[in-house]
């Protein structure tokens, strides 16, 4: 059987491999290339590190790190420990090589713990959730541009308020639509009494 030292350094790309003998190899599909080491422990220093320190050294962060550590701590086979072992992966989770780890195998296939696929209620929320956050932004942005116009046109305005959001994430018309009969129902703009696609800035 196979067992790993203390000390264990891993590579990931499209192969990883352990530090133990030139024969030695594991090979994950990984689609990203990875280098870390978690080094013998001194007695004086706590063993392995935290989620958030292992984020800083990879520089892999988010969802990410947390598919990799489940699929390495939590998954079929468990090179790392983590602690607490639960499946929620949390920033001050600490990780450490599993010094217990065997295997009658020389070589296997370590696949990523695939992450769990959203309910239609889970979708639906998140989607409440992006529209409620983006709100204030497309509203700021329609005051922003009306009070530096006065006066604009339907389209003018569309157009311009998805130009200034474009650098931070796509404004449909319907939306920014939306947001602009919020506005007029708080008073902050006003249609035009002739043309019903004309708007005028309120002012203060």
């Amino acid at each position: 059987s196979l067992s790993l030292p203390l000390s264990l350094s891993l590579s990931l790309s499209l192969s990883l491999s352990l530090s133990l003998s030139p024969s030695l190899s594991f090979c994950p599909a990984l689609p990203l290339t990875l280098s870390f080491t978690f080094p013998h422990p001194h007695p004086d220093q706590p063993e392995g590190m935290t989620v958030e320190s292992l984020e800083g050294v990879t520089g892999v962060k988010g969802k990410d790190m947390v598919q990799l550590v489940q699929t390495f701590a939590l998954g079929k086979h468990k090179l790392l420990t983590k602690k607490p072992p639960a499946k929620e992966v949390e920033p001050a989770d600490e990780l450490s090589v599993n010094t217990r780890f065997s295997s009658k195998l020389k070589k296997f296939r370590i696949a990523l713990v695939t992450a769990k696929k959203e309910s239609a209620e889970e979708v639906a929320q998140t989607k409440k959730n992006v529209e409620e956050d983006r709100k204030p932004q497309i509203e700021a942005a329609i005051v922003r541009v009306m009070k530096s116009r006065k006066t604009l046109d339907h389209n003018s305005l569309i157009a311009e308020v998805a130009s200034l959001m474009s650098d931070r994430f796509t404004a449909v018309p319907s939306f920014i639509k939306a947001r602009i009969e919020s506005l007029i129902e708080r008073e902050y703009l006003e249609r035009d009494s002739e043309d019903r696609k004309r708007y005028h800035y309120c002012a203060a």
